[in-house]
């Protein structure tokens, strides 16, 4: 601990104010006046040719401002709230799959990617002139599913099935299987 001496104060705790020392610290830790500007937003152009105005961050990313595209926004906004696995129970023997489906079916919907699932959905591609906030929102997604069968999903037979993924992390993939498994004759 340091004694009043050594930490500049009074004998009776109190301790002094040095303003040329205080502005020498903000100038140091670019505090106050002494900070930087903010960045001017600058105009970005997304995969699918959307302008959009950001401000680029420090950390090499784009913080967007108000005209973000609706694939920007739905990102964010899975991103703040995306499937957890402890909104399900785990699925401890094939039998009981029924039960286990319908919990996630229900997440699926509750958190707005059940449509991922129809056979008539095509992934987003960037090549093909898919925004890149769509092809990330793709991934998520499919990887958020991953995760929680790979989390929930403990019987022997299903947990065949969900290792199988364990490289490609395909959630989708890992669903259809489990349903072709746990439906079939």
């Amino acid at each position: 601990m340091l004694d009043p001496d050594e930490r500049g104060g009074e004998a009776d705790g109190t301790v002094k104010y040095d303003v040329n020392q205080a502005r020498e610290s903000a100038k140091h830790n670019l505090l106050g006046i002494y900070a930087p500007p903010p960045a001017p937003p600058v105009q970005v152009t997304a995969a699918g040719g959307n302008n959009t105005t950001g401000v680029v961050n420090n950390g090499g990313g784009v913080t967007y401002g108000s005209s973000l595209t609706d694939a920007e926004r739905e990102l964010a906004a899975f991103d703040k709230n995306p499937p957890s696995d402890k909104e399900v129970n785990h699925l401890l023997r094939n039998s009981g799959w029924k039960n286990y489906s319908v919990e996630m079916r229900a997440l699926f919907r509750i958190k707005g990617i059940e449509h991922i699932f129809a056979t008539s959905y095509q992934p987003p591609i960037l090549a093909q002139g898919d925004e890149q906030a769509t092809v990330t929102l793709f991934e998520r997604r499919n990887t958020a599913v991953f995760n929680i069968l790979f989390r929930t999903v403990k019987s022997s037979d299903g947990s065949i099935i969900v290792k199988k993924y364990q490289i490609s992390m395909d959630g989708i993939s890992a669903w259809k299987d489990l349903e072709d498994f746990h439906t079939k004759d």
